[in-house]
């Protein structure tokens, strides 16, 4: 293992040197560009540190890392492990080093990143699942504890997609609240366990832990759809059938994440001052509603450009700290007090929402209102769509149907990211009923009746969904 490790480093380090020696038209050297020589430079690291654990190895005739082929070859060579029983570690991807980003994403395929704007790195927990799978042996069961949003969060569908065609998923049950107290932390844990077999057309997944259970049973058929696992087996039908009959709403319109600063504390005053517009933040938002508690330093103008020059009292301000504005993650140039992703605080209509809720909280805000990034947003070509839109979404239905989708949080809250928001059904509508659901929304009156209606729901439908929105209005 050593010494194939040294000489896929050394191959690489090889090919960049010599990538840095080639030349252009003109005789001159390429190079190499900025990412490819902090590259350089990890490899060479790590070739240092993998050569001193080959000379403290010999020296000490023992391996200083767990390497399951040299500690378990005897059972790797007869096909694997009956059984691998875990609860693995859950780390964040943006908590793990650049490095070791790298080697993950090369070693295993279903640690990729979700497609899309907001694409994030899986969980580690995603790696440690494929690495259980790997060291089973055929019909083997790997049984662990992992994040309850490994069934919704989009990183996580290279994994669920394994999971739902290739092996037999016996279970998978998100565990309550006063189990998950027993970690001592804020964590959100799902049982998972799957068998590393091919599923037959009668195999049922089980979405709650104990003695099997009709009422708690999904046909693994259902698993096998793209998108999030849909657990709850009357509202997975109804979600199934929007899913056929309404495109997603991101088809028509593009969530999109509200202001980012990069630094709140610099850009947030408690004052209005010459130049500043209100900001909302989640916390100020709620149904049909936004009160704004701060205000922002703009400094932009209307066509989104930096100002060249700002008012006096926010150049006060922002003086102290440009060293700091200078080392945001998103700064690349130009005037250090730029801020970045103000799509949505210069689109003349929109609808706003929490992210962070237990209900799906939507307002379409005065137009000199700047949403900051604990806000997400929808910019539409008319007030009447804009309307139209708060008033779909705050519907007890959309909350429903989004729950199903969005990743949990602490006291029975989820996250109605751009991805949940975007995936939830829009109704096929003529002009009539469309003008009928902006005027609710103007008028800041409930559209749970139209919406329904809209949406075909039944009263088997409605008491299945209701089932999943926290507070029935």
């Amino acid at each position: 293992l050593y010494e194939e490790a040294d000489a896929g480093l050394d191959r690489r380090i090889r090919e960049l040197i010599e990538k840095a020696k080639d030349l252009d038209l003109f005789g001159e050297r390429i190079g190499l560009t900025t990412r490819e020589w902090a590259l350089l430079r990890r490899l060479r690291r790590t070739r240092l540190e993998l050569r001193r654990a080959a000379r403290r190895m010999a020296r000490e005739g023992g391996t200083p890392f767990f390497s399951m082929e040299s500690h378990f070859g005897d059972v790797l060579t007869q096909g694997g492990f009956d059984v691998v029983l875990g609860n693995p570690p859950w780390v964040r991807s943006e908590r793990l080093p650049a490095r070791v980003r790298e080697t993950l994403a090369e070693r295993y395929m279903l640690w990729r990143p979700a497609p899309g704007p907001f694409a994030h790195f899986p969980d580690i927990a995603v790696a440690f699942c494929e690495r259980a799978l790997e060291l089973l042996a055929t019909g083997g069961v790997m049984a662990l504890l992992v994040p309850a949003k490994i069934a919704t969060a989009g990183y996580a569908e290279p994994l669920r997609r394994h999971l739902a065609l290739r092996c037999t998923t016996t279970v998978v049950a998100p565990l309550d609240e006063t189990v998950a107290t027993s970690f001592g932390a804020a964590v959100y844990p799902m049982a998972l366990i799957a068998a590393r077999v091919e599923p037959d057309a009668a195999a049922v997944t089980e979405t709650r832990l104990g003695p099997a259970d009709p009422a708690h049973q999904i046909s693994q058929r259902v698993l096998q759809s793209d998108g999030p696992w849909v657990l709850q087996p009357d509202a997975a039908a109804v979600a199934r059938r929007l899913e056929r009959e309404c495109a997603p709403l991101m088809r028509q319109w593009a969530p999109q994440l509200g202001v980012k600063t990069g630094a709140d504390a610099v850009f947030l005053v408690a004052e209005q001052l010459p130049g500043t517009r209100p900001a909302a933040r989640g916390r100020d938002i709620d149904r049909w509603e936004v009160k704004p508690r701060r205000h922002l330093l703009w400094t932009h103008d209307a066509a989104g450009s930096p100002l060249t020059d700002l008012p006096e009292a926010m150049a006060a301000r922002l003086a102290p700290h440009a060293d700091q504005l200078r080392r945001r993650t998103d700064y690349r140039s130009g005037p250090v007090w730029q801020l970045f992703r103000i799509g949505l605080a210069l689109a003349r209509h929109r609808v706003l929402w929490v992210d962070l809720a237990r209900e799906i909280l939507a307002v379409v805000p005065p137009p000199d209102i700047v949403p900051l990034n604990t806000v997400y947003g929808i910019a539409t070509r008319t007030a009447a769509d804009a309307h139209a839109l708060a008033a779909l979404l705050n519907t007890r239905w959309c909350t429903a149907l989004a729950r199903l989708a969005a990743d949990p949080a602490r006291g029975g809250f989820r996250r109605f990211n751009a991805r949940v928001i975007g995936s939830l059904p829009l109704p096929a509508t003529s002009p009539a009923p469309w003008s009928r659901l902006a005027e609710l929304g103007r008028q800041r009156e409930p559209a749970d009746a139209l919406v329904g209606e809209l949406y075909g729901l039944d009263a088997r439908d409605q008491r299945a969904l209701l089932g999943l929105a926290p507070n029935p209005r």
